[in-house]
């Protein structure tokens, strides 16, 4: 099937709205046109297998279905921001089979569904800011294996499911921004899931632990969705995690050494344990060789 996209170039301008030019591999290629023709549109025939890139923005598009985009079969990155986007249909991107780059970030969502997505999907980053989202609670992120960056910052969430943090802690290389959203740190069950480090990434006002930077990584999503400071965010985590193994070290190093310290003060007093464990009874030895002159006196009478 092919779609017809009208393009604004501005060395092929047609006065015939009947001639078409063919877009393949980034080429357009036309046909019987006159010189005359070329001072207006031309409106191109592009063939879904030949886009890897698609953005759409500043635009009014308040729901997605399947329907919309099942064509675009080897698209690796959809940009969809700031469209007015409020629901997202179930299997919307299900034939995004190539998608690995989504940005739904400046839009109008309350929630998110990972049914949207083929759970085989490659899917490595998805950009999720400046929406509406009070919960991720039918978000599957184990249908997401390749998932790498995730953006949830400035939303109205206030915890997470127990998977995501999980994900966030066994992998080293995922990588979650959370900045501005509304964090319920006095809810006993959320805190729970969450380990020291994690309390001072969620939390910063309540612990003490102030190793977290005050501003949260940030990344900045392009054209070309490669997020630009990755390094800075790879970077903070593993601070996070040094300091993690520095606090472990600690613990353990102290108990090793109090245990050093008693284990000198039994090696160098061993003689003298020795000495009182293994000293004779003196009253023994006494009356026994009280007996021994009785006895020998007995021999020489």
């Amino acid at each position: 099937m092919l779609i017809h996209i009208v393009l604004i170039v501005a060395l092929f301008n047609l006065s015939s709205e009947n001639l078409l030019c063919n877009l393949q591999s980034s080429k357009i290629t036309c046909n019987d046109i006159k010189q005359e023709d070329l001072y207006s549109n031309i409106t191109v025939i592009v063939n879904p297998d030949d886009v890897s890139y698609l953005k759409i923005s500043n635009s009014s598009i308040s729901s997605i279905d399947r329907n919309m985009f099942k064509h675009f079969k080897y698209l690796h990155t959809l940009n969809l921001e700031n469209i007015q986007l409020k629901n997202i249909l179930q299997a919307s991107f299900v034939d995004l089979s190539a998608l690995m780059n989504l940005l739904l970030h400046d839009n109008l969502l309350e929630n998110f569904n990972s049914d949207i997505f083929d759970p085989d999907n490659v899917l490595k980053s998805l950009d999720l800011s400046n929406n509406l989202i009070a919960n991720l609670d039918n978000f599957n992120i184990s249908s997401f294996s390749t998932l790498k960056l995730m953006n949830i910052s400035n939303n109205k969430l206030h915890s997470l499911p127990k998977e995501i943090l999980n994900k966030l802690q066994t992998e080293d290389d995922f990588y979650l921004i959370i900045d501005n959203n509304p964090w319920n740190c006095d809810d006993t069950d959320w805190i729970e899931d969450l380990d020291t480090n994690l309390i001072a990434a969620f939390c910063k006002d309540f612990t003490e632990d102030d190793y977290v930077q005050n501003d949260a990584p940030t990344a900045d999503f392009v054209d070309e969705p490669m997020v630009q400071n990755i390094d800075s965010i790879k970077e903070t985590k593993s601070n996070r995690n040094a300091f993690s193994y520095e606090n472990k070290c600690f613990s353990y190093c102290t108990l090793w050494f109090i245990g050093g310290v008693w284990l000198g003060v039994i090696l160098g007093n061993a003689f003298k344990i020795k000495k009182l464990i293994c000293r004779p009874n003196i009253r023994c030895v006494q009356e026994r060789d009280t007996q021994c002159e009785m006895t020998n006196l007995r021999l020489k009478e």
